[in-house]
């Protein structure tokens, strides 16, 4: 069953026959073509029952079969060796929908016809209930979670690039009940050029070598998030120069990797070949800065060459780790009877006498969808597509900077503690990351975990030439970037970055801030993702 993502009731078209169809829809694991890589592929098991000669018993039989897929999926416990009462009594949970938010803007386009096209018929198969907008502006998404109705929803699922995503989750922090609201599970489907968050998921899930917008990763993203758990996740409260309070789960840079975020906007229609196109070209012309990089050890901090060329003594290192520390919106909606996951391997056991025969095809073209949505007393979850979301606009109209904790920071206006280590120097850049990826191409560190609780911090010194900056580049892509003599990877619980050379571009999360100095700490475990079971360790909830 890990790989069924949900079921359908069927009956002929004909209506001589009196046979009744359970269609099972299925995304198991297959090899590719003349490759030693495997890939899901799409796969439907029909299971026939015809014993009768009446098509209402028939039904009748599929329907219950129905039921008891639907109930292993949604992971309801079923005593084995039971009867048919017994299984006629089972009840399907109940689920709330998700707000799918879908940016027609992101990278390339393509995000809303990727999703009618490649996620809606995954979705309408598992029977995944959602309700679509499709945002009209930058700050849309912020917009929306900030006036968002949450006990509404079972979580938001972000159609776009990494952009929509930073909007999702500072819309819910800057809330006055973000301590809840930070606790919405999030999705992200590859609707954009970078995806890094969703790049990452399907990374640590196993999956590796995808396209961010190919079939096999819309695919794949899909599948995981009809199947997906919810798992804890850090995110990272970050100061700017202006005084202003922002909230992040990708990254903060500044130098190579920002000039290539911001610089290769005017490729944005190549979707993610824009940035090999900007990193070329700011190769060509590189940059250096200098600046001022003081950074909080973590419990487990390892010194690097850069940190060991300061000359800090072995007592002040070890010191210093001892510490602990509401609008009309343009929308669609499907609903659909219940929900999907699958949280563990089950199986169907032996099917009933009266399935006399099980194909396997890729076509049900002669089938007809039969609506169980009555069947059994089984609870059901009704919403009229009319129903559009609820959002308090007065909850909009009062929002204030919520108060979040982060006592790790002074203010920016004050020095930094003693116990943190400082490098002044020049780099070539300077990225603090707390995902895998920072887009399908960029892995800065397979150590990364959704929440390790630690910045991995990355800077890569000022004395490199290009043929050194070309080099680091290929070794992150290879994952041998801890092998790199010119590049210090580093894990941080906090930092501050002060540049001192001319102007240049700052980001967190890809987006362009004030150009100054910027510090940051880790919130470990805040946000909530939906995903599959990383292959890695992962604390659960």
């Amino acid at each position: 069953m890990k790989d069924v993502i949900g079921c359908d009731c069927m009956k002929g078209k004909m209506d001589s026959d009196p046979k009744s169809y359970l269609t099972v829809y299925a995304y198991p694991h297959k090899k590719k073509f003349a490759s030693k890589k495997t890939t899901r592929k799409r796969q439907t098991v029909i299971i026939v029952f015809g014993k009768s000669q009446s098509r209402a018993e028939n039904e009748e039989e599929s329907k219950l079969w129905w039921k008891v897929i639907k109930c292993i999926l949604s992971n309801v416990p079923i005593s084995p060796g039971q009867g048919e009462i017994y299984l006629t009594q089972l009840t399907i949970p109940l689920t709330k929908r998700f707000l799918v938010l879908v940016n027609p803007f992101s990278g390339p386009g393509l995000a809303l016809t990727l999703f009618q096209e490649r996620v809606v018929p995954m979705l309408a198969e598992a029977g995944f209930p959602y309700h679509m907008i499709v945002t009209e502006h930058a700050g849309h998404g912020r917009q929306l979670m900030q006036s968002l109705e949450l006990d509404q929803w079972a979580g938001v699922v972000i159609v776009s690039g990494d952009g929509l995503i930073y909007e999702v989750i500072n819309g819910l922090m800057e809330r006055e009940d973000w301590e809840k609201a930070i606790k919405m599970p999030i999705g992200t489907l590859p609707g954009g050029s970078g995806n890094a968050l969703c790049v990452s998921m399907l990374f640590a899930a196993g999956y590796v070598a995808l396209l961010p917008t190919g079939d096999n990763a819309m695919l794949h993203a899909t599948f995981a998030l009809i199947k997906h758990e919810v798992i804890p996740m850090d995110i990272v409260a970050v100061d700017t120069v202006s005084g202003k309070r922002l909230y992040s789960f990708l990254s903060v840079a500044w130098g190579l990797t920002s000039d290539v975020d911001i610089e290769s906007e005017r490729y944005r229609s190549m979707g993610g070949a824009r940035f090999t196109v900007g990193a070329m070209a700011r190769i060509i012309n590189l940059r250096k800065y200098h600046g001022r990089v003081s950074f909080l050890p973590a419990d487990d901090f390892v010194p690097g060459p850069m940190t060991r060329s300061r000359s800090l003594c072995e007592s002040q290192i070890s010191s210093q780790l001892a510490i602990t520390t509401q609008p009309v919106h343009r929308s669609v909606s499907m609903t659909e009877e219940f929900q999907r996951p699958n949280r563990r391997q089950s199986d169907l056991g032996s099917l009933p006498e009266s399935a006399s025969e099980l194909n396997l095809t890729d076509t049900d073209a002669n089938l007809v969808k039969v609506d169980v949505g009555s069947n059994g007393g089984m609870n059901s979850n009704h919403n009229s597509s009319n129903n559009l979301p609820t959002f308090d606009a007065e909850r909009d109209a009062k929002m204030v900077a919520p108060h979040v904790p982060t006592p790790l920071l002074p203010a920016l206006s004050e020095p930094i503690p003693s116990n943190w280590i400082t490098l002044d120097q020049t780099f070539i850049q300077v990225v603090a990351a707390y995902q895998t990826h920072l887009n399908a191409d960029f892995i800065v560190t397979n150590e990364c975990r959704f929440n390790d609780g630690v910045l991995h911090l990355t800077m890569s010194s000022g004395d490199c030439s290009r043929r050194q900056v070309l080099q680091q580049i290929s070794d992150f892509i290879e994952e041998k970037i801890h092998t790199n003599p010119d590049v210090e990877l580093l894990r941080v619980k906090a930092f501050r970055l002060e540049p001192i050379s001319p102007p240049g571009n700052m980001c967190v999360d890809g987006e362009l801030v004030e150009y100054g100095t910027i510090q940051a700490q880790v919130l470990p475990s805040m946000a909530r993702i939906m995903t599959l079971t990383p292959k890695y360790q992962v604390t659960q909830l």
